[in-house]
């Protein structure tokens, strides 16, 4: 049988293809751990995943189709809303789908950071729709980057990240071999959400409501450490 890795594209990538991967296994852990934490700590709060739309969906498909749980309908359709919204807004400010260096990633995250920021503070004075700006701005950080090494890349959750590695560990079962740059940019994403939801869960245990911040803070300092590698020439 082959081997599980194959280990033919380390071989053919040049200097300058190593350190554009390095740099996006970086970012796209740090993007999935702030995924994570923003939709743990939307959970701790309001028991709403904001992250990704598919319990918003069916939220809605329960509520006018069966009558169920009317009291929040308006809330999950201003979810799916903010989060479309979000989309549209980093399409607007990247333009492109492949990813590349930019100083337009510090732009959208430090956008992300404010909307988070204003969502932390409208949560902690009660107001739920403050919810819906958490979920624009999962929809800006999903839509950022969205295709590398043939992979569709994204960061807010990892349905298609589990289902990519399944498919690529079915392969395998079949005889073919499989990308090890792939893998571990698959496995990179899906251990940075669940460490992130891990630290979310934690510091909400021990801080209590004022951690709804922390999302925020943390985008500002992606954002910042982005800004200054491109500064520096690094990326």
């Amino acid at each position: 049988m082959k081997s599980l890795i194959d280990q033919k594209p380390e071989t053919v990538l040049s200097r300058v293809e190593k350190m554009e991967y390095k740099w996006v296994l970086i970012g796209g852990f740090l993007l999935t751990f702030l995924g994570g934490n923003i939709n743990v700590m939307m959970l701790s709060f309001f028991h709403v995943p904001v992250s990704h739309m598919t319990g918003a969906f069916s939220h809605l498909s329960m509520v006018y189709g069966g009558g169920i749980d009317t009291s929040n309908s308006m809330l999950s359709l201003w979810i799916v809303i903010a989060f479309f919204m979000g989309t549209i807004i980093s399409g607007i400010i990247i333009g492109k789908e492949a990813i590349f260096p930019g100083n337009r990633y510090s732009t959208t995250l430090l956008l992300e950071a404010l909307l988070l920021l204003v969502a932390g503070l409208m949560i902690q004075s009660e107001n739920q729709y403050g919810v819906t700006l958490a979920a624009m701005a999962c929809g800006i950080q999903n839509a950022m980057a969205s295709t590398y090494l043939g992979l569709n890349i994204r960061t807010t959750h990892v349905s298609g990240i589990v289902t990519d590695l399944g498919l690529a560990f079915g392969h395998f079962v079949r005889g073919h071999s499989i990308g090890r740059l792939k893998i571990g940019l698959l496995i990179s994403l899906l251990l940075g959400f669940f460490l992130g939801g891990l630290f979310a869960a934690f510091l909400f245990l021990k801080g209590g409501p004022w951690t709804i911040i922390i999302p925020s803070l943390m985008a500002f300092l992606i954002a910042l450490g982005y800004w200054g590698m491109r500064k520096k020439q690094w990326l």
